[in-house]
């Protein structure tokens, strides 16, 4: 089933919504030309996350880096944790100083969603920026 209007919808979704998910898909490299799932889909897929999310810490692991890109989106995701900064860079320099509960269990899922990626994208060993992962999220 690749088509959204194949499945039994309470309310469809609008067909711009469709598109912009088919293109940021596209974009990602988790759709081929013709709308099908590409191997890095599939990956893609097999994270509970957001599909940028997911993609940016599959890139993250792919460069050796998973732990990095998981801390990255787990400041991205989580308001507060590692300060109120906008400075995305120093919110990740805070956050292994960040204490409470939270904090705790946020960095634990972090941890658990590097695992994953470690196990689905082999890794090289080249090293990026926080920067260049966030791209990769947001191309």
């Amino acid at each position: 089933m690749r088509e959204p209007n194949d499945l039994n919808w309470l309310d469809a979704p609008p067909a711009s919504a469709v598109n912009a998910a088919r293109d940021l898909l596209s974009e990602l490299g988790a759709l081929d030309a013709e709308g099908r799932l590409t191997p890095h889909g599939r990956l893609v897929a097999q994270l509970p996350l957001a599909p940028r999310i997911a993609h940016m810490i599959l890139a993250g692991a792919a460069r050796g880096q998973a732990g990095e890109a998981a801390d990255l989106a787990i400041v991205l995701e989580e308001r507060g944790l590692g300060g109120q900064s906008t400075d995305i860079e120093e919110r990740l320099r805070r956050l292994p100083g960040d204490r409470g509960q939270r904090a705790g269990q946020a960095r634990k899922l972090a941890q658990r969603w590097a695992e994953l990626a470690r196990r689905l994208q082999p890794a090289n060993s080249q090293t990026v920026s926080p920067a260049l992962l966030l791209a990769e999220a947001f191309p």
